[in-house]
Formats: C-alpha cells, sequence, structure tokens
C-alpha cells in the first residue's frame, strides 16, 4: 500500500485510522501518557509495513483522530518517546500483537521472485516498486528489510530480470541473425556498424537519406524475432464460434513454452484472429492478451503481454507511410508513386 496513499487521509479518515475493539484493549494496558504515540505507530505499522520516527511523519487530522478514539490529549503525541528504550519495546510489541515475524532467507529469496516476475517487467520506476515491494511483505506478515537492504533487494532483482531477458533474446537468435548482429558489431567503418546504427542520421540531405535507407534495410533484413510470447498447446478440440471463449477447455493454460515471433508473424495473427481475448489480473487491470489465427487455432494459443503489443504496435504504426507523393510520368504515361515518413 501507497505510504503516500495512507497519510492522504482526506475522505478516508475513519476507513484508515480506527482502532478496532482488540486495539483499545491493547491500549488501555499501557501508561496513559503513550498511549497516543503507541496507537499511531499500531495503525502505521499496520497499513505501510514501517513505524514513524518523529511526530512530523503523521498527519495532524489522524492524530486528532485518535486522540478522540483513546480519549488522550493530543499534546501526548509530542512528547511521545520515538526512538529511545520505550519506543523500541513498543515497536517489538506491535509486530508480536500484529503476527509479524523477521524476515527469513526464504523470504528475501521470494521476495526478490516475486520482484523479478511481477514488477520489473512494468519499468517502474524505484520509489514505486519499494512501495509495492513493502506492500508485499505486510501481506504475509513479514517485517521488510530497511530502506537499504530493500533497494539492493530491487538492484538483485532487476540484475536477474535482465539477465533472462537477455538470454532469452540470445536463445530466439538464429545464426543467420548472429551472423548479421557480429558483422554489425566487427564492422566499425560501415554505415550499418553498430555505433552508427544507434546515431543520429544527421541533417536531411541525399547523402544522409542514403546512409539512412542503407541501415534501415540492414536492420529489415535481420527480420529479428521481437514478440516474446508464452504458447499453449491445443488440447485436441477445435476451436468453433460458440466454444471459442472457452479457452482453458481448448488449450493447456497449465503449462506454456517461451517463443518469439517476427513483427509480420505477430500482424498476421493479429488480422487473421480467431481467438481474441484479454487478460486480466485481480484489480480488473489488463495483463495481455490470448491471441490465435483461423489457420493456427488447432495448434495452439498465444500469450503477449500488454507491453509487448504496445511495443509492436507503435514499431507497426511508424512503419506505415505518413504520405504519398503521385507524379505523373509524361514518358511512360504512368504514374510514378513515392512513399514515405514524415
Amino acid at each position: 500500500m501507497s505510504v503516500v496513499g495512507v497519510l492522504d487521509v482526506d475522505g478516508r479518515l475513519t476507513a484508515r485510522w480506527s482502532l478496532g475493539f482488540e486495539d483499545l484493549a491493547l491500549l488501555n494496558a499501557k501508561p496513559a501518557g503513550t498511549r497516543l504515540g503507541f496507537a499511531a505507530q499500531l495503525m502505521m505499522y499496520r497499513m505501510t509495513g514501517r513505524f514513524g520516527l518523529a511526530a512530523s511523519e503523521f498527519p495532524d487530522a489522524a492524530i486528532a483522530y485518535l486522540a478522540e478514539q483513546i480519549g488522550a490529549p493530543a499534546v501526548d503525541f509530542a512528547e511521545y518517546d520515538w526512538v529511545g528504550r520505550s519506543g523500541r519495546r513498543h515497536r517489538a510489541e506491535i509486530l508480536a500483537y500484529l503476527g509479524f515475524h523477521r524476515a527469513r532467507k526464504l523470504d528475501i529469496r521470494d521476495a526478490v521472485t516475486w520482484t523479478g516476475s511481477e514488477l520489473c517487467p512494468l519499468g517502474l520506476p524505484s520509489s514505486e516498486m519499494m512501495e509495492r515491494l513493502l506492500g508485499w511483505f505486510v501481506e504475509r506478515r513479514i517485517v521488510a528489510p530497511g530502506e537499504e537492504a530493500l533497494s539492493a533487494l530491487i538492484v538483485t532483482a532487476r540484475r536477474t530480470f535482465e539477465d533472462k531477458v537477455l538470454e532469452a533474446i540470445a536463445s530466439s537468435l538464429s545464426p543467420e541473425h548472429r551472423r548479421g548482429l557480429d558483422a554489425s558489431l566487427g564492422d566499425e567503418d560501415s554505415a550499418t556498424s553498430f555505433s552508427d546504427l544507434k546515431a543520429d542520421p544527421g541533417q536531411p540531405n541525399l547523402d544522409n537519406i542514403l546512409i539512412a535507407a542503407k541501415r534501415l534495410a540492414f536492420v529489415k533484413r535481420l527480420a529479428l524475432p521481437v514478440a516474446a510470447s508464452a504458447r499453449h498447446a491445443s488440447l485436441g478440440k477445435t476451436p468453433n464460434l460458440l466454444n471459442r471463449h472457452h479457452i482453458e477447455e481448448l488449450y493447456d493454460l497449465s503449462k506454456s513454452a517461451s517463443c518469439t515471433m517476427s513483427a509480420r508473424h505477430f500482424c498476421d495473427l493479429v488480422i487473421h484472429s480467431y481467438i481474441f481475448l484479454e487478460c486480466t489480473r485481480d484489480d480488473r487491470s489488463v495483463e495481455g492478451l490470448f491471441i490465435t489465427s483461423d489457420k493456427k487455432r488447432r495448434e495452439a494459443l498465444w500469450f503477449f503481454t500488454l507491453d509487448t503489443v504496445a511495443g509492436l504496435m507503435e514499431r507497426t504504426s511508424r512503419d506505415d507511410p505518413s504520405h504519398v507523393i503521385m507524379t505523373y510520368n509524361e514518358g511512360t504515361g504512368e504514374w510514378d508513386v513515392q512513399a514515405g515518413h514524415s
């Protein structure tokens, strides 16, 4: 849960900062002067997986509401022992009361795996990944490591994720693809060398246009596989107009094989799609698409993440001519057509 969202109490004060009967019983056993601070720490940790280190970290409206519930003067909050012996003892009591346990090695490994599989593919900034990762620990009643350790965990997950992506890309390349890429990396003096392929095309003059055309032709000749997907094999039942929405009966969704395909094959699959269904997460956000064509429906169903689909659509749209110039050729009596991009 987002810490920012928790501290934004507008309209959600009672929903997020209300104490339960068991909470009140626990607080009544504490010295009167410490109850408000203890209650604030309890509610903060319950929602965010973090304790506050100073009174300034808590919204005034939330503290006033807590003070009203337990009948404590607001001045008690400013005098609470945040970092001393009493504060440390209170934090330990809150963890025990909420049923949290210290993170074990297995928990950290699970957190790294979850971060790599669920967060890294989303391309989130580190701050948002940190918030979601804290939520993961809270949901499982695990005491989250410190901020520095969480940052290191995210770095490890990202590195592992990137290694897997690069390995998948490398394994999808044919010997012909490898030779073409090796040629680009090896010939630094060529217009199609790797460093030149990344370079700015320069001013729009004839020489630069010809060089850019040469680079584009080289990239298109490579025909690199660009669409990563999960392939689900058919269960042997033929999809038809009446059953094609019941993909769990037609394909083995419990098993998948990682594969790649070219942009051309992906577009062919979409244009001739027989099954085209969205896959949503628990929060109803779209995770990706299940697609198969009329020709491939008896063979398999493919799953593409939403990021993959968006990237392919963007690439395909860029390849579509943005303008066409038609010039009448008096010598041939035909119209010469030139298509280009703006």
